[in-house]
């Protein structure tokens, strides 16, 4: 029961975060994107204590540094913008070393890495001369962490099939395109209006998948 209330309580702060951006209400947006993050983290910590995975505690710091991230891309600086890339680069390398406990596809996890990677380029090639200089490798840096979590999450195999993780990742990955254009190319309501549901549905399928091994179905996600 405290888990559904804990995501009726986030799928409400998420209205309210677009609600803010809408309005481009400051204090609302600090406040519901705070708050939306904190839940995500309740939430997966609650999942974890009652999960069998023995890595369960790596997507709960997954998820913190996540919502650390969330806390530094409120500031306006480049300083708080690399601050927020170093807390959700570190949150990928976590998401990577859980997916370790599962049965990985090596030769799909390289081809899946090349293949991400083609777009991936021609989107920091069409970005590049609007990231200020000092940004731009940490941002090459954190697009190759980025598709290495997506690209394992692809080659998660349980008992021998495709599992969420692989949307979860796809989802977080499409999302960050969206917080690029938006810090990038100018701000636009519509960034955040796509991009903030992409980023917590993924985080949200990502981290339930701690408790997959204690499911009947590798899809379930929940």
């Amino acid at each position: 029961m405290i888990n559904l209330v804990l995501l009726v309580s986030a799928t409400l702060s998420l209205t309210t975060l677009i609600t803010g951006q809408f309005l481009n209400h400051r204090l609302l947006i600090i406040v519901s994107k705070t708050l939306t993050s904190v839940i995500m983290v309740i939430y997966v910590s609650l999942l974890s204590i009652e999960s069998s995975f023995e890595a369960a505690y790596l997507i709960v710091i997954a998820i913190t540094l996540g919502a650390f991230g969330d806390v530094f891309l409120l500031g306006k600086s480049t300083r708080f913008f690399a601050a927020g890339m170093v807390a959700f680069a570190l949150g990928h390398l976590s998401y990577i070393l859980a997916f370790a406990h599962y049965s990985i596809n090596y030769i799909e996890l390289l081809v899946g890495f090349v293949v991400l990677l083609l777009p991936l380029y021609f989107v920091i090639k069409w970005l590049w001369k609007d990231i200020p200089q000092k940004l731009r490798w940490p941002v090459v840096g954190y697009v190759l962490i980025l598709t290495a979590m997506t690209a394992t999450a692809m080659a998660v195999r349980i008992d021998g099939q495709l599992t969420l993780m692989a949307l979860g990742a796809t989802l977080f990955l499409i999302s960050d395109f969206f917080v690029a254009t938006h810090r990038f190319k100018g701000k636009k309501f519509i960034d955040k209006a796509i991009g903030l549901p992409l980023y917590y549905s993924g985080q949200f399928i990502l981290a339930t998948t701690l408790v997959i091994q204690t499911t009947t179905s590798p899809w379930l996600p929940v």
